[in-house]
C-alpha cells in the first residue's frame, strides 16, 4: 500500500506497510509525531550506580511529556556522556518511584526484575581501567504507549552489574571535571509522541 508524492525530478514514496510473501507484515506505517519535548544538561555530578539491584535515576536529566491520547506511543531518545567503570548497565526509566514503574526492557515477574542484576539497556564500555581521560557516550532508545493523558516522567538509570558499588561521572572524567586533555560535554535526551497508524 504506497503513493508516489513529487513532481518528475524528485519524488517521495510514502509507504504504509510492508510484507513479505506470507503476508506477514514486516513493517507498519507508526503515525505523525504530535509533539517533542528536549532536555538537556552540562552539569557535572556523580551518581552513585549500587549494587543493590535497584536504579539510580540520574535526575539532572529528566523529561516531562503530557501526552495528547492515551493509545500513542512515545520514543524516548538518550543520549547520555560521561564514565563509568564497565561492571554496570544503563537504563531508561518511565515515572521513577511509582509502582507502575519499571526499568525499559525489564518485564513485571519481580523475579525477573531484581535477578539477575545485569540486566538493562546498555553496558557501560569496558575501557581497562575506567579512568581515561576522555568520557564516553551511550545512546539508548525505547518506545512505550503512552496509557494515560498525565503527565510521564523519564530519566536516565545506572546501576552496577556485580556485587561492587560503582559511580557515573555525568559529562567528565573520573579524574577530573574539565582539566586539560580531560574533554567535558552534555547530554540531552528527547522524547515524541507518535500516533498509532
Amino acid at each position: 500500500n504506497w503513493s508516489l508524492l513529487g513532481d518528475s525530478t524528485m519524488s517521495t514514496l510514502k509507504v504504509n506497510s510492508i510484507t513479505n510473501t506470507s503476508n506477514k507484515k514486516l513493517l507498519n506505517n507508526s503515525g505523525n509525531i504530535v509533539q517533542t519535548i528536549h532536555a538537556r544538561t552540562d552539569s557535572r555530578n556523580t551518581w552513585s550506580a549500587p549494587n543493590s539491584y535497584i536504579f539510580t535515576p540520574v535526575t539532572s536529566l529528566t523529561l516531562t511529556i503530557t501526552p495528547q491520547h492515551p493509545n500513542n506511543l512515545i520514543v524516548v531518545q538518550l543520549c547520555l556522556s560521561g564514565e563509568i567503570h564497565h561492571d554496570t548497565v544503563l537504563t531508561i526509566l518511565r515515572d521513577y518511584g511509582k509502582d507502575e514503574s519499571l526499568p525499559y526492557g525489564v518485564d513485571a515477574n519481580s523475579f525477573h526484575n531484581f535477578n539477575p542484576r545485569h540486566a538493562g539497556m546498555v553496558a557501560g564500555d569496558y575501557t581497562g581501567d575506567d579512568n581515561g581521560s576522555t568520557p564516553r557516550n551511550y545512546f539508548l532508545q525505547g518506545t512505550w504507549q503512552a496509557n494515560t493523558l498525565s503527565q510521564i516522567r523519564f530519566t536516565p538509570g545506572v546501576r552496577s552489574s556485580n556485587s561492587s558499588n560503582r559511580t557515573f561521572y555525568l559529562n567528565r572524567t573520573q579524574g577530573s571535571s574539565g582539566q586539560n586533555s580531560h574533554e567535558i560535554c552534555y547530554s540531552s535526551m528527547i522524547a515524541f509522541e507518535v500516533t498509532r497508524g
